[in-house]
């Protein structure tokens, strides 16, 4: 949009997993089809560094062929996984979050830069256990996270790959890709 206001898209493949309560199968879910749109501004500069703002809406979904077991549940006991000895069909799971960010942007090369520090995050899912026909409304609070990550100029300025890892008390994120800025 401007030299200090960004748009952007994504488009790539996600994974959901979390354990299952005691003698539960841990819900394992496969590479499922994701995309994300978000917004950088930065605020402010000191020197080489950026500070800056970043809002981002992601979703996607999961699938997984849970074996079941004669009992167990999921989500501190919230929900009952079904009770049979067969193979549920596959278990869905279809996600979204949103994240707001604030933090530095510091060069460590013409070519190199890392950036990080806290964000919000709010996650919303629903799971639906197709083997019983049951649906659930998964809904995370607000959580307080940090997160870290590089970008490494290609040797275009309009073509970059990064890596971020984010973290906050409920689970954890780690994303790779390639950027190509549209003059």
């Amino acid at each position: 949009v401007s030299d200090d206001w960004s748009l952007y898209g994504g488009v790539g493949f996600a994974n959901a997993e979390f354990p299952g309560d005691g003698p539960a199968p841990d819900f394992e879910g496969d590479n499922g089809f994701a995309f994300g749109i978000g917004t950088k501004k930065t605020l402010a500069e000191d020197g080489d560094t950026k500070w800056g703002v970043l809002a981002q809406y992601s979703q996607g979904k999961s699938e997984d062929n849970v074996r079941t077991v004669t009992s167990g549940t999921w989500g501190n006991q919230a929900i009952p996984v079904p009770t049979s000895s067969a193979t549920v069909s596959p278990t869905k799971l279809e996600w979204s979050e949103v994240q707001i960010a604030l933090g530095p942007t510091v060069p460590l090369s013409e070519d190199v830069c890392v950036y990080g520090g806290p964000f919000l995050h709010f996650a919303d899912a629903d799971l639906e256990i197709r083997g019983s026909r049951t649906q659930y409304d998964l809904q995370q609070k607000l959580q307080l996270g940090a997160y870290v990550g590089t970008l490494i100029s290609l040797g275009d300025p309009n073509a970059s790959l990064m890596a971020e890892f984010l973290y906050t008390g409920e689970g954890w994120g780690f994303g790779i890709g390639a950027m190509f800025k549209c003059p």
